[in-house]
């Protein structure tokens, strides 16, 4: 009787294993193709383009466990969208994203001064209609928040992607900090008063990172150095500068490698303030490849230069920027002696002006001021207006004759926004010009 039990359960035993071996497997997802290229539409125009970068980093567990980052750009390089989103590919799956703003994102700019974005009021939704850890393809609608305060609709959004790759140059920094490599991607490279300036974000979007170099009009190989007023960088995290490097704090280099039609890349090494309180001086050194939007190599850097960096007293915000002289005119008006300087950036756009007015001459070696001869000295962009102070604002002059000058100025400056209106007192350093009559 045991033997026959004993039997009938080895039976159902064999039975049972038998059926879990001849069980149907999963079934494979269904591939599908991309063609690495994105389209929208904004205010009842289509826009589209090529993917420029895309690559994702896996987090770990959790209610989203993969970040997902990619940016694209028009074929002449003026329409481009920038996104990043959270996906969670375990527990908790969803086909649609919510991208809003702070650690995701979404933008998209037609190289114009006002650009869209999400915010805390607008929302984008991205449904995924295929994903793997290679390529990506999805759909994507919703609202989006301008700089000007105004709201934008964005429709018809497709995005079709091999992921870790693209079909134009990569928009990527890596840089190494206290011995910490940190990279990310540029979300946006501009030249902006002779100002290349690389925008850009970490990968985890723990920090945001700037550099700017003064190329001049065109972008060019070589060696720029923060101590002769060429070159910024700062990286901060939401409310704290964490490192800084300015014309006096700091001292970095960066070697531009190659200018690639609007493509440029390049290298930097020096060292940054940690902005801690300490004090401390730490070592930085990077790389960097970006598109420069709007860019067409066109231009030509003068013999006749004007240039000045700024900054909030030693903090952030740092500025640098450049340009060239249109005229210089001395003349005798009456009893005085004036000297004119006007110049120019961004083609034409905007406006550098210096004034002076003097009793006995211009000489070498002279320093004006606005309590005394200073009539007025000014930077006018599409963003800002830079003023001489009341007070405290110098020009001496290096070296002049009949036909040349060459000064230096310096001093306290009133900074407007444009579009906020408001004013805060900075101070410049390293201000120069030079110009024939």
């Amino acid at each position: 009787m045991r033997f026959i039990f004993f039997f009938i359960l080895l039976s159902q035993t064999f039975v049972a294993c038998h059926k879990a071996d001849t069980s149907v497997p999963d079934v494979p997802p269904v591939d599908f193709s991309v063609n690495n290229t994105w389209q929208c539409e904004v205010g009842g125009i289509t826009y589209s383009g090529s993917i420029d970068t895309s690559f994702y980093k896996i987090i770990g567990a959790g209610m989203q466990d993969t970040i997902l980052y990619l940016s694209g750009s028009s074929a002449n390089g003026k329409a481009n969208i920038t996104m990043k989103m959270f996906i969670n590919r375990t527990s908790f799956r969803s086909d649609t994203m919510h991208i809003t703003y702070g650690i995701s994102y979404f933008r998209f700019d037609t190289s114009s001064n006002n650009y869209l974005q999400t915010s805390s009021n607008a929302t984008v939704l991205f449904s995924i209609e295929g994903f793997t850890t290679k390529k990506l393809k999805g759909s994507f609608s919703g609202i989006l928040n301008g700089t000007d305060g105004s709201y934008q609709n964005i429709t018809n959004g497709k995005l079709s992607l091999d992921v870790d790759k693209g079909n134009s140059t990569p928009k990527f920094l890596g840089l190494t900090v206290e011995n910490k490599f940190i990279y990310g991607p540029i979300r946006t490279g501009v030249i902006k008063a002779n100002t290349l300036i690389i925008d850009g974000v970490t990968f985890d979007g723990d920090s945001v990172y700037q550099l700017q170099i003064r190329t001049g009009t065109r972008i060019k190989t070589g060696v720029y150095h923060s101590q002769k007023g060429d070159v910024g960088f700062q990286l901060w995290r939401p409310d704290i500068v964490t490192h800084y490097v300015s014309d006096s704090l700091g001292d970095l280099a960066v070697t531009i490698l190659s200018v690639t039609g609007d493509i440029v890349t390049g290298t930097f090494k020096g060292n940054a303030l940690t902005e801690d309180g300490s004090g401390n001086i730490t070592p930085l050194s990077g790389y960097f490849t970006c598109r420069v939007k709007d860019y067409y190599n066109i231009g030509v850097d003068s013999l006749n230069q004007w240039g000045f960096s700024i900054d909030n007293r030693g903090q952030y915000p740092y500025e640098t920027m450049g340009g060239n002289i249109s005229n210089a005119s001395i003349f005798r008006n009456g009893v005085t002696n004036r000297l004119i300087i006007n110049g120019h950036s961004d083609y034409g756009s905007s406006v550098f002006h210096i004034s002076l007015t003097s009793y006995s001459g211009f000489s070498p070696g002279a320093v004006y001021s606005p309590n005394v001869f200073v009539d007025s000295c000014y930077f006018s962009n599409r963003d800002k207006s830079y003023f001489a102070g009341i007070s405290g604002f110098y020009i001496k002059i290096d070296s002049i004759n009949s036909q040349r000058i060459a000064a230096d100025f310096y001093g306290n400056m009133t900074v407007s926004n444009l579009f906020y209106g408001s004013g805060t007192s900075e101070v410049c350093r390293k201000g120069y010009f030079q110009a024939n009559f």
